[in-house]
């Protein structure tokens, strides 16, 4: 349905679309062919040589005991502190 109009498509208007890759020298590429990699792009993709695990730092403990401090203070901790 074309929601802008309500009225069904016609069979005749449905189109399938093909592309293809223009290089700088004019010729095309198959959408099906195998593509190099080249250097560069996202390094987590990559497989590293001396990539070791490490622990996390301050900042991300501290985050996470702030977190886990709010947590027990918004889901009714604060009572225990009311003085009786």
């Amino acid at each position: 349905m074309n929601i802008a109009s309500a009225q069904a498509f016609a069979i005749s208007e449905i189109e399938d679309a093909s592309f293809e890759t223009i290089m700088p020298g004019g010729s095309a590429i198959d959408a099906h062919a195998e593509v190099a990699a080249t250097a560069g792009g996202f390094a987590i993709f990559t497989p590293a040589v001396s990539r070791r695990p490490t622990l996390p730092g301050f900042g991300y403990w501290l985050v996470v005991a702030l977190a886990a401090l709010s947590a027990f203070w918004i889901a009714g901790g604060h009572v225990l502190f009311i003085g009786q």
